[in-house]
C-alpha cells in the first residue's frame, strides 16, 4: 500500500503575511473614531466614494491613523485626522505623514482641531503650528512643512 501525502500548500499560502502586531483594519479606526457619533460603514463607504470620485481627495495611513487630505492646488492641503493611536504612536504618525507631504512637495498643511491635545502632538513631532479660528476647543492649525 502506497503512503499518499497530499502536496504542501503554495508557497504564498504556507507562512502567510501576518498584520503587524497592533495594526488596525481601517474601518476599525473609524468605528473608533466614530464612537457613536456617526455610523462608521457609512463614513467608510463615503470615504471609499469620494476618493475614487475626486482626484483631490486621497488618504494615507501611517500606523494606526487615517490622514484624509485635500489638494488645494499651490502646495496647501487641508487634512482630517482618524486616529487609533496612542499619544506616544500619533505623534509618530503625524511626523511620518509631514514628512510625506514634504516629499510630495506640498508645503502648507490645514488641520481642523478639536482636541487640544493634538496640537501638542503636532508641536512634539516637531513641526510648528499657527492657530486661528479657536472657539471652544475647535480651531485651525496651520503646519508649514
Amino acid at each position: 500500500m502506497e503512503n499518499q501525502m497530499t502536496p504542501p500548500p503554495p508557497k504564498n499560502l504556507q507562512n502567510p503575511q501576518q498584520p503587524a502586531a497592533g495594526r488596525m483594519s481601517e474601518m476599525d479606526i473609524i468605528s473608533k473614531n466614530a464612537a457613536g457619533k456617526v455610523d462608521p460603514k457609512n463614513l467608510y463607504a463615503s470615504l471609499s466614494h469620494a476618493v475614487q470620485t475626486n482626484p483631490n481627495l486621497r488618504i494615507m495611513r501611517a500606523n494606526n491613523t487615517l490622514f484624509v487630505y485635500f489638494n488645494k492646488g499651490n502646495g496647501s492641503v487641508d487634512v482630517t485626522m482618524e486616529t487609533a493611536d496612542d499619544p506616544r504612536k500619533v505623534v509618530d504618525s503625524i511626523k511620518q505623514f509631514g514628512q510625506a507631504m514634504k516629499k510630495a512637495n506640498f508645503k502648507t498643511l490645514k488641520f481642523q482641531i478639536e482636541n487640544p491635545d493634538i496640537v501638542r502632538a503636532i508641536k512634539m513631532a516637531g513641526f510648528e503650528p499657527t492657530l486661528s479660528g479657536v472657539a471652544g476647543q475647535k480651531m485651525t492649525g496651520i503646519v508649514e512643512v
